[in-house]
């Protein structure tokens, strides 16, 4: 029963994600008087009795409910033969290029900003960070060697003032030297220890494992928090994207299967975990649509873009092939997916 709990709480993250997607090129569309015949919370024709209209747009609830779409007539001009007023189509393909693009944005913009508040979230419901005072020292290690002790807090390395885990790591990591003077605070002492370094996988040690604490940030400090975190994970899944392409990573891609599974994990593991990994995947939709491939939001912009240049429209014929590629290589990405994540399901990543 709790499992089946967790995984309908995954299903309901996914709809939400998709959601928010969609909310993001609506409320744009609106914003910039776009014609919008549809906007549903689920998939599929709105029911009769969960639907209504105001002005040009139907509001509704499909019978599927998972996720939600946006129908802008013309956003595709080339699926004339979908659109009940081809009037409608001009409406959309004579609005400025900026507007266009912009609208097309929206829904990767939406996921991005909804990332940046959840992380702000996270960080006024309080975080785990590590510190410089030491819970552990790894036996047989450099530090051990040196005599530091669980409790120690380290407040220099080589005479230089470290206040945070994360300056003492690329303080370790970034030293040429084969030993380093670690300036110790030791109850009423203060010590100089000098320490060893070695190495594992190609990277510097000392063999310490730090205490950590709980961290809660007020609202405007857990906002600013919450962008450098958006920041940092955008540019961390970018490096992994460059090091996937040119072969330093494995390919595993994740199906909606995977996705709900990793996410159910992540339920689990308590209301900031969920938070903090739903921000993640909000990172990763807002980014991966940004790519110039079809059917995502990138290749759209991509296409406008190359239409104003060039001064003219792109042959239908072309486009189809682009939009045909592009459908196709998604397909063969999910599908394997699907199989890898049936068979071989992604081992709990917050353990």
């Amino acid at each position: 029963m709790v499992s089946v709990l967790y995984i309908i709480v995954g299903l309901a993250a996914l709809s939400l994600l998709v959601l928010i997607h969609e909310m993001g090129h609506f409320l744009l569309a609106k914003a910039f008087k776009m014609p919008v015949d549809v906007f549903c919370i689920g998939y599929g024709k709105p029911l009769p009795f969960l639907k209504f209209k105001r002005k040009e747009t139907t509001y509704g609830i499909g019978p599927f409910p998972f996720g939600g779409y946006v129908k802008i007539p013309g956003l595709d001009p080339r699926e004339t033969a979908f659109l009940d007023d081809e009037s409608k189509i001009k409406d959309f393909i004579l609005q400025p290029y900026y507007k266009r693009a912009l609208m097309a944005a929206g829904g990767p913009i939406a996921n991005i900003l909804a990332a940046v508040l959840i992380f702000s979230l996270v960080m006024m419901l309080g975080v785990i960070e590590p510190t410089t005072t030491i819970d552990k020292v790894t036996k047989d290690s450099p530090a051990s060697k040196a005599g530091i002790r669980s409790g120690d807090t380290i407040t220099a390395i080589d005479g230089k003032k470290v206040d945070d885990w994360q300056a003492l790591v690329l303080a370790i990591r970034g030293t040429k030297k084969r030993a380093i003077d670690l300036k110790i605070k030791r109850k009423s002492q203060t010590l100089i220890l000098k320490t060893g370094i070695a190495t594992k996988e190609g990277q510097q040690y000392i063999g310490i494992i730090p205490k950590a604490r709980t961290v809660r940030y007020n609202p405007f400090s857990a906002f600013y928090q919450g962008m450098l975190s958006a920041i940092m994970t955008i540019a961390s899944l970018l490096v992994s994207i460059y090091l996937l392409i040119v072969g330093k990573l494995p390919f595993r891609p994740v199906s909606p299967i995977g996705i709900v599974q990793v996410t159910s994990q992540a339920a689990r593991h308590g209301l900031v975990a969920f938070l903090d990994f739903f921000a993640f995947l909000n990172i990763i939709i807002g980014v991966t649509n940004l790519f110039p491939i079809f059917p995502l939001d990138g290749a759209k912009i991509g296409l406008w873009t190359m239409e104003r240049i060039k001064g003219s429209f792109f042959k239908t014929r072309t486009v189809v092939v682009l939009q045909a590629i592009g459908i196709g290589l998604l397909l063969v990405l999910v599908l394997s997916a699907v199989y890898m994540d049936i068979l071989r399901p992604l081992p709990d990543p917050f353990r």
